[in-house]
């Protein structure tokens, strides 16, 4: 049974099979929950698992751009996740998401028990890779004009437009864009809140300002190798912040990959676990 809870709040689905753990699964900008449902879908029935809007997205609470700070949210998330009846969690962060997974390890202490991303940089380390790769550099540019006020809100009222910045299309058909891109624009107060994540954290993270969190948990990294985000440097730098085992998978598709190839990355989530969770 899924149940839908609203703890602080954040807007949650909770699948509690009785696994003695759960994916926690959170994402990006500009999702909702709602994106993660053909891998809960393709998840064997006996796994737990939590999808969760952020602040200002999907069906969770309006908040200002001054609680879209990465530590406010990572506090209101923590609160949230702890408040749940799993002892035992495996992060699965995409994009903003994965930033968030990372500053979680601190919070969530020893619950966490390994570390998923995809297409998402580690907080600390995205400044090195702008200032180191000039490729970077260059596609980094987008997430700049998205902290000017009304130039996002215009382009993003344009599924088409938006994910041409970050995903190779197999055509112009906006049955595509539906599949890959669950939110829908029609409140604008609610797509400026959700901004606040860029505007209130952007030059902070480029200025290598945020908290630089390391893993003792396992991590592992899935990377759509068409990405028009993030260049491959950044998987290799992300290897340097795991004191514990680093794997990462590489699959033909773009920025949202494990909608591309929803089946593959269900099995390296259920497939990878630390034996201790599978016992």
């Amino acid at each position: 049974m899924v149940l839908k809870l609203n703890i602080e709040g954040i807007s949650c689905l909770v699948s509690d099979s009785g696994c003695k753990f759960a994916f926690v699964f959170i994402h990006g900008f500009p999702d909702t929950k709602e994106v993660w449902s053909p891998i809960v879908a393709r998840l064997p029935e006996y796994f737990s698992w939590v999808t969760l809007d952020l602040p200002s997205f999907g069906e969770s609470l309006l908040v200002d751009d001054s609680e879209m700070k990465l530590e406010s949210i990572v506090e209101r998330l923590s609160s949230t996740i702890l408040s749940l009846p799993f002892q035992n969690l495996v992060l699965v962060g995409h994009d903003w998401g994965g930033i968030l997974a990372w500053l979680l390890l601190d919070t969530l202490e020893s619950r966490v028990q390994k570390l998923t991303l995809i297409n998402g940089p580690h907080p600390h380390k995205y400044h090195e890779l702008i200032n180191s790769s000039i490729e970077q550099g260059k596609i980094a540019q987008y997430a700049t004009a998205f902290c000017r006020e009304n130039a996002a809100e215009k382009l993003l009222t344009n599924r088409m437009k938006t994910l041409k910045l970050f995903h190779p299309f197999p055509s112009d058909d906006d049955s595509y864009s539906e599949k890959l891109f669950h939110q829908k624009w029609d409140d604008l107060q609610r797509l400026h809140r959700s901004l606040g994540i860029y505007r209130s954290n952007l030059e902070d993270i480029i200025a290598g300002k945020v908290r630089d969190p390391y893993s003792l948990v396992p991590v592992c990294t899935i990377w759509g190798v068409d990405d028009h985000a993030l260049v491959s440097d950044n998987y290799q730098q992300m290897r340097s912040k795991c004191k514990s085992k680093f794997e990462c998978h590489t699959l033909k598709g773009g920025h949202w990959v494990f909608l591309e190839e929803s089946q593959k990355v269900a099995e390296i989530l259920t497939k990878e676990l630390p034996s201790r969770l599978r016992n």
